[in-house]
């Protein structure tokens, strides 16, 4: 369909740039599915967010990507 987003595009959407990037957690998100989408290993992205529970992750939630 003309003008929609990708889904990329509009995960893309959902992080807020600033000095780190933060992105905000959606429905069916994982540590999997987040580290996939922004090229990063899953080890990296716990580390980046120690306080937050893998297992355990809520719509809104943020996380930093970078």
């Amino acid at each position: 369909m003309a003008g929609c987003a990708t889904d990329r595009e509009a995960q893309k959407q959902n992080v807020q740039n600033d000095a780190t990037n933060i992105y905000f957690i959606q429905p069916g998100d994982s540590f999997a599915k987040i580290a996939r989408q922004f090229g990063i290993s899953i080890a990296d992205l716990e580390a980046m967010n120690p306080d937050l529970q893998p297992n355990r992750l809520y719509v809104g939630e943020k996380v930093k990507v970078h």
